[in-house]
């Protein structure tokens, strides 16, 4: 039974007919009302099944459809009737188990398999137009005196028509009313699903029959809710696996690294030297790279000078290695923009988007996976209402770990330390605590400004070795003239096991006895922070040494060691004393 129906399309494109289905009168047996499936050959993105949607057509006078005839040219209305009426409507009423599920699709389907089961006419699977929202009470009428077994698609509006279905059912005076769930399903899935996997026969189906519980008012979905129990991994099903590694020791596969230092110290100097070894896969640090492969950078802050630092390393470092081969073109790219992480909606799908780019770019010329991407730095990425909120950082770096599961790569983001080194990163406490691995880039300040001493250590490796030190030293290289005949440096970095990599500790340059005090109060302070809450930790810290914590002494040891550790004081909108670090 068919007819031509008119042209339609919207917004999405032209749609075209997929399925029609014509509900009959459950006394006269005449055609009652028509239902038309349309597609448009798009892809609904949360179901990831093509775009559906449904015309209804009625049947106000009794007239059969004809085949081929236009509706315009009959007694056929445009929209639902003023009552529905069950799928299979006729032998509803005839037969004493009802099969009650969701969509015409899958009524017949189940239809055909009882009938080549024998068992269609006494059983008989049955639906009601318009979907999960339209279920009418007066449909449940027909199902007084029967044995009703409601399938629930495995969503929540299937989970809510099956319960509506079920207690109109029940009030209606149906003998029996079950909700049968089937088992190794998941979302978008319904009967018909279930039915085409190997193994799956109406006769199992119906066996389920008998193991479900009568429906109650105080039913709850049991499988569809353990559905969404997370995966676990489980002891004994395989062999313990140790953490990948992009280069051992250094750096992890996945997950999100960091590079962490001063203004000065060469961060950025710092992963260019990694990515030389990664698109290369030579040692980096007396370590292997264990997984070659390209390199994206999101580099909001300073990316222009990007191009002649991957040139100096390629032509000052890399070139002078004996039987090294350097291709004219390396797998690196680095993207023109970068969006705002704690502003932009879509930042992690652009992100995803544009290093998917360039791993396509990487597999088709180099035959290489995109093996690392970096953000320097992730203070100029971030767009941070305030750098010490934790629920920013934690955002933040969630978004960094979503990138690299993702892509696959490992996300290194380039980040500041503090004015005091030994309490890490600048800001937030969730950022160190976010971080799988952290080298740091230290070094001494002298009173000219100038750095000595640096140095690369291994702050953090999770479920690794930590505190490893690296001495390392900014050479600046010859890179030839510009266009005004003016000549042009850059920096390499020279790793060299003979430079000192002693740290300025307590047992070098012993610190003041205020300062030292002051470095235990602030201990897990997240800046900026009152100054009476500073000073508060501050007396307690001073009386666990024995001292007067309400007497003069007390108070000026506090001031001089806000001041010998850089500390600001401000006063904030609200009139209060503030203490921050300075930036």
């Amino acid at each position: 039974m068919s007819v031509q129906t008119y042209d339609q399309s919207d917004d999405s494109g032209p749609w075209s007919d997929q399925e029609k289905y014509v509900y009959r009168d459950p006394d006269t047996g005449q055609d009652h009302h028509l239902v038309i499936k349309q597609v448009n050959g798009q892809i609904d993105p949360k179901t990831g099944k093509a775009k559906k949607r449904f015309i209804q057509l009625h049947n106000p006078g009794g007239e059969p459809l004809h085949l081929g005839t236009p509706f315009e040219q009959t007694n056929w209305k445009r929209g639902a009737p003023e009552e529905f009426v069950l799928w299979d409507a006729p032998e509803v009423i005839k037969a004493r188990d009802i099969l009650h599920v969701e969509g015409e699709g899958v009524a017949i389907l189940l239809n055909e398999k009882l009938k080549e089961a024998g068992l269609y006419g006494d059983m008989v699977a049955t639906t009601s137009p318009g979907g999960a929202k339209t279920w009418q009470l007066y449909l449940a009428e027909a199902y007084r005196g029967k044995y009703v077994y409601v399938y629930p698609d495995w969503d929540q509006d299937g989970y809510d028509y099956a319960a509506a279905v079920a207690a109109d059912s029940k009030s209606s005076g149906a003998l029996v009313v079950k909700i049968v769930e089937l088992d190794g399903q998941g979302p978008t899935h319904d009967a018909k699903d279930w039915l085409s996997r190997d193994g799956n026969t109406i006769e199992k189906l119906i066996e389920k029959h008998r193991f479900a519980s009568a429906w109650t008012p105080a039913w709850k979905p049991s499988l569809w809710q353990r559905s969404k129990a997370i995966p676990t991994w489980k002891h004994g099903d395989e062999p313990p696996k140790p953490v990948s590694m992009l280069i051992p020791n250094r750096l992890t596969e996945t997950g999100v690294n960091v590079i962490s230092g001063q203004w000065g110290t060469g961060k950025t100097y710092i992963w260019i030297d990694i990515a030389g070894s990664v698109m290369l896969g030579i040692p980096w640090l007396g370590e292997p790279v264990y997984r070659r492969g390209g390199v994206l950078a999101f580099t909001p802050e300073g990316g222009a000078s990007i191009s002649m630092r991957l040139a100096a390393l390629i032509e000052h470092k890399l070139a002078k290695i004996d039987d090294l081969v350097i291709p004219n073109k390396l797998p690196f790219e680095r993207a023109l923009a970068c969006p705002t992480l704690m502003e932009d909606a879509d930042a992690l799908e652009v992100m995803v988007a544009t290093a998917l780019d360039a791993a396509d770019r990487f597999k088709a010329e180099f035959g290489m996976p995109l093996a690392m991407i970096v953000i320097d730095t992730v203070m100029a990425a971030a767009g941070w209402d305030s750098e010490q909120n934790n629920a920013e950082a934690a955002r933040v770096w969630a978004i960094a770990r979503k990138l690299s599961e993702q892509t696959g790569a490992v996300v290194v983001l380039i980040d500041h330390l503090g004015k005091v080194e030994d309490r890490g990163m600048r800001g937030a406490s969730a950022k160190e605590d976010s971080s799988d691995v952290i080298l740091s880039c230290l070094g001494d300040r002298t009173s000219e400004g100038e750095l000595k001493n640096l140095r690369l250590v291994i702050r953090k490796f999770r479920d690794g070795d930590r505190g490893e030190r690296f001495g390392y030293e900014l050479k600046l290289v010859d890179m030839g003239i510009d266009e005004h005949a003016k000549p042009l440096t850059q920096r390499v970095v020279n790793f060299d096991p003979t430079l000192p990599i002693e740290v300025v500790e307590c047992t070098k340059k012993k610190l003041p006895e205020s300062t030292k005090l002051m470095l235990e109060a602030v201990v897990g302070i997240v800046w900026p922070t009152p100054l009476d809450t500073l000073r508060m930790a501050h007396k307690r810290v001073y009386r666990a040494h024995g001292k007067d914590a309400n007497g003069d002494g007390e108070r000026t040891a506090f001031f001089k060691a806000l001041k010998a550790l850089d500390l600001r004081k401000y006063q904030s909108p609200e009139g209060i004393e503030m203490v921050d670090e300075t930036i």
